[in-house]
């Protein structure tokens, strides 16, 4: 599976500077943050850069890994803006009572 997107760095010229393991590690972080959208251009651009095939294996992996989570995100947050914060707040107290009621169980 081939990936080709719109060169980065015509955006973002500082990627031009960075190693694969600077990209990597800047977008791992990203990652950690929740940056999905971060992530994705960096591990774009480490797809770009890589010369192994393996790294351009996991850049792909990571590529679709960030898509994933940019589109579960934007589910999310129709779902939310689509229900009303009465049945949030009804869930998330159901959801509590059972996990309070499960601990006193085993506890």
């Amino acid at each position: 599976m081939a990936y080709h997107s719109p060169d980065v760095t015509l955006h973002y010229p500082y990627l031009r500077r960075m190693s694969w393991a600077q990209i990597t590690a800047a977008a791992e972080d990203a990652e950690i943050h929740h940056d999905y959208a971060r992530a994705l251009i960096l591990w774009q651009h480490a797809y770009h850069a890589a010369t192994l095939t393996l790294n351009k294996n996991l850049a792909v992996a990571k590529i679709d890994f960030c898509i994933k989570r940019i589109r579960m995100r934007e589910q999310m947050s129709r779902i939310i803006r689509n229900t009303g914060t009465d049945e949030i707040l009804f869930r998330l107290s159901k959801h509590q009572h059972l996990y309070e009621k499960k601990k006193t169980k085993e506890g």
